[in-house]
């Protein structure tokens, strides 16, 4: 048995396209960047994941099987 194991990237939170539209929250100020999808009906915003680095950036892609052009980025 081991303790440490590298964690899959399996979606915590479901994405459904038809509803949802993933977008990058950026703020202009400090760069803060808020990777997460918007209800296309309701425009409530729902977070996945806080980009500190590219990294974080590639792996919610890959976590959900989007494109980078397929994501919205919002200012």
């Amino acid at each position: 048995m081991s303790l440490f194991h590298k964690k899959k990237n399996v979606p915590e939170i479901p994405f459904d396209p038809d509803l949802q539209k993933p977008v990058i929250f950026s703020s202009i100020c400090t760069g803060e960047k808020r990777a997460g999808f918007l209800n296309k009906a309701s425009g409530k915003f729902q977070e996945v994941v806080y980009i500190r680095s590219p990294k974080d950036m590639e792996n919610f892609l890959d976590m959900y099987g989007l494109k980078e052009e397929d994501v919205e980025i919002k200012y």
